[in-house]
């Protein structure tokens, strides 16, 4: 017998569905962050050659018009890979920050962490730069 009502829906909705957790929707990790203060200001049509070898990488240019101050890298590599092509560059930067940064990110966003700690490296001592999660290295 049918109710008055017409049959009942074969998959019926639940009654109180559970509520989407915005915190499910952000990934968080560690991601390597390189951050180049260049001796002198390079030309910006000139800094993607200089920085091929690190092609695999999102980079960002800083400086005014036509000139970078900075250059700050993003991405995913092999800390034997990055210090082999970083230690040419040495000699050009002033100083370089390099980590394992911490993110959390979302479909429309990304917001970085506060690194866990310092550590003061001077460049002829690049092998100390093991590349600890939350660790920024400065070489000097």
């Amino acid at each position: 017998m049918i109710s008055e009502s017409g049959p009942a829906p074969v998959n019926p909705a639940p009654e109180n569905p559970a509520p989407v957790n915005p915190v499910n929707l952000l990934k968080k990790g560690f991601e390597l962050q390189i951050q180049l203060t260049w001796s002198e200001a390079l030309e910006r049509r000139r800094t993607p050659l200089l920085l091929e070898p690190f092609a695999s990488l999102q980079a960002e240019f800083l400086g005014e018009g036509e000139q970078v101050r900075t250059t700050i890298l993003r991405g995913q590599m092999p800390r034997d890979e990055l210090l082999a092509l970083l230690f040419p560059l040495l000699e050009r930067v002033k100083y370089a920050e390099i980590g394992l940064r911490g993110y959390l990110r979302s479909e429309h966003s990304t917001e970085y962490m506060p690194w866990k700690r310092n550590v003061i490296v001077k460049k002829p001592e690049l092998e100390r730069v093991t590349l600890e999660e939350g660790v920024k290295y400065v070489l000097e």
